[in-house]
């Protein structure tokens, strides 16, 4: 994998790990419309209308005199929205802008220990991408760990958190500077403060879109397995049919880490054997080697993208061909995704699997 490559899966990374698995937003109703028609724009392609989201969303941001939720100050405000502009200008390629932001939102952040060490690992990652500027960005990734160390430290439910965080980086440091360049960062789901959900899947977050979406927030079970007929995502009741039986029964097992990817579009319609409509949910289990031929994967590929697809996986291991089917009724969707390579994770492979659909929910009509 190229250092470009690295650096977009840690920002993903930590998008989804460090901010938006860390607290709720603070964005005004207006700001959050804006953000979504720039991230639907981003995933169609269109870098006008993205481009021009970004600029309303920073001025609206900018000029405001209320409060967003909860009463949050000006400043919050503010500075989300510049994390929220970075990520966005990084996407469409122009990074000196997204630094900016990244700068702006970090000197906003005055009194957020937390989100100003995020904002110097992203700055950091963005360092790595501009020219001459690697010892500044191994300088924003060490006043990042600087900071998680002091938070560490205190007495605070998430000082373990911290801790781990701390290791993880260090060792990522350290062998950013031995080979000159940034490794790729840890399984998305890892990293993730979400709590842990105990006794019964009570309440599930969307942490993404599929196939225009990024995989993260993993949910540690208490037992050694809970099965769930019913959940409630996003504070409404689904109905979970497994993707292997299509029994209304799906089986959470304690040791696997499990996110939920809410679907966008209709190439997996037609699924056997329970079909994954728009609009559904899909429960997907964090692992980057398939169990079998015939799994439906969220898979990315490299390049190509570099967005997070819901499909069927046909292999041939020995071959090293590797097939993603649409399985659907819509006529855009009929064509297979033809995949090389001899591994599923390895660096340089141009693609790699994120986890494994088990499950699909759907709303319980009122």
């Amino acid at each position: 994998m190229t250092t470009k490559a690295n650096i977009d899966a840690w920002i993903r990374y930590v998008y989804m790990e460090w901010h938006k698995n860390n607290k709720s937003s603070v964005l005004p109703s207006s700001i959050k419309i804006v953000l979504r028609k720039m991230e639907e724009a981003l995933n169609a392609q269109d870098r006008d209308d993205a481009w021009h989201n970004l600029e309303r969303m920073s001025y609206l941001s900018g000029g405001r005199g209320d409060k967003g939720a909860s009463g949050t100050s000006q400043s919050q405000i503010y500075a989300e929205a510049r994390l929220e502009c970075g990520v966005g200008a990084y996407w469409m390629d122009d990074f000196r802008q997204a630094k900016t932001f990244f700068d702006e939102a970090y000197a906003s952040y005055t009194s957020d220990r937390h989100y100003r060490a995020v904002m110097r690992w992203l700055i950091g990652c963005v360092q790595w991408i501009l020219p001459s500027q690697i010892d500044e960005a191994i300088i924003s990734w060490e006043e990042c760990i600087k900071t998680f160390e002091q938070l560490a430290g205190s007495s605070g439910s998430n000082s373990a958190w911290y801790h781990a965080r701390v290791k993880e980086l260090r060792r990522v440091v350290d062998l950013a500077v031995e080979k000159n360049d940034p490794p790729p960062p840890p399984p998305l789901g890892s990293g993730s403060r979400t709590p842990p959900i105990a006794g019964r899947l009570s309440s599930l977050q969307t942490v993404g879109e599929i196939p225009a979406g990024t995989p993260a927030g993993a949910l540690p079970l208490t037992n050694d397995y809970l099965e769930f007929e019913t959940a409630f995502l996003e504070n409404v009741s689904h109905r979970i049919f497994s993707l292997y039986t299509g029994q209304n029964l799906v089986r959470i097992l304690k040791h696997q880490d499990y996110f939920v990817l809410k679907v966008r579009g209709h190439s997996m319609n037609d699924a056997k054997p329970v079909p994954i409509d728009n609009g559904d949910s899909v429960v997907i289990r964090a692992q980057n080697v398939p169990d079998k031929s015939g799994d439906i994967v969220a898979a990315e590929i490299y390049n190509f993208d570099n967005r997070v697809t819901l499909k069927r996986l046909s292999m041939d291991r020995e071959k090293g061909k590797f097939i993603l089917y649409p399985e659907s009724t819509h006529p855009d969707f009929q064509g297979p995704i033809y995949l090389s390579g001899q591994s599923f994770n390895k660096v340089g492979e141009g693609w790699r699997i994120w986890g494994i659909a088990i499950a699909v929910l759907k709303r319980v009509e009122e």
